[in-house]
């Protein structure tokens, strides 16, 4: 990642600006994973921050790379925003990559507040779950923490790839 590696830890991010981070490879051979964050079975909680011109120069994961793992984006109090990011030159936020256990994208906005992609989101394959307005369960390691909100608004301005998606509420 360009500013933040996290590899089976927990990080928590609120109210954050991440602007013109870059991941480059050292050679074509190496991809570079993760504009802004890179997370390795981790879990991240965002909340309220924008993720803006992020780039991965021949990889995946513009703003985002997730390998397996938990991405928690909250919107409470504020919005979270992802624009301008790209990876390989395409437009894309987030990538999911479930090659090696399921990577997991929680997306809670509450009422008033709302999450917006201007960028897309791929995976390496279906077995990527993305859950929105999800409620906290405490029998699923994989659901939102707890308290996340419900019920606002979650806009997807690019395309969800290779994904399973699912809604709520």
């Amino acid at each position: 990642g360009g500013a933040i590696y996290n590899e089976n830890g927990t990080i928590s991010i609120d109210g954050s600006v991440f602007l013109e981070n870059h991941a480059n490879a050292s050679s074509s051979f190496i991809e570079a994973l993760g504009g802004a964050i890179y997370n390795k079975n981790g879990t991240l909680n965002i909340k309220n921050s924008t993720f803006s011109t992020n780039y991965s120069s021949n990889g995946k994961g513009g703003a985002i790379y997730t390998e397996g793992g938990t991405v928690n984006i909250l919107a409470d109090g504020g919005n979270t925003i992802f624009q301008n990011n790209t990876a390989n030159g395409i437009d894309n936020a987030i990538y999911l990559d479930s090659n090696m256990g399921t990577a997991t994208l929680n997306l809670n906005s509450k009422l008033g507040n709302t999450i917006t992609f201007n960028d897309g989101i791929d995976s390496s394959s279906t077995d990527s779950v993305i859950n929105i307005n999800k409620a906290h369960d405490d029998s699923d390691p994989l659901s939102p923490p707890d308290g996340a909100p419900v019920n606002g608004e979650i806009l997807l301005n690019q395309a969800i790839s290779n994904s399973t998606v699912n809604t709520y509420n």
